[in-house]
């Protein structure tokens, strides 16, 4: 599964991350992606017109932790 974070918690990791442990599977393997860049007028929408920080990435992998996801992508073992 691979699930973009968003700028502003946008993307919805806690609810996310809570779905896949309880409807599909803790040990579903999830990949966590910090990629998202604006582009094609994504600067007409302020929530959307900066990338993810580092922070917020961090966040997220803390949050799909939290839920109880444990198969993530090799760059978040640490």
């Amino acid at each position: 599964m691979r699930h973009l974070v968003l700028p502003g918690g946008l993307a919805g990791t806690v609810g996310v991350a809570g779905f896949l442990a309880t409807e599909v599977s803790r040990d579903t393997y999830v990949n966590i992606m910090d990629q998202y860049k604006p582009a094609h007028r994504g600067e007409l929408r302020m929530e959307l017109a900066e990338r993810p920080t580092p922070a917020e990435f961090a966040e997220a992998v803390k949050e799909a932790r939290a839920a109880g996801l444990w198969r993530l992508d090799g760059q978040m073992a640490g």
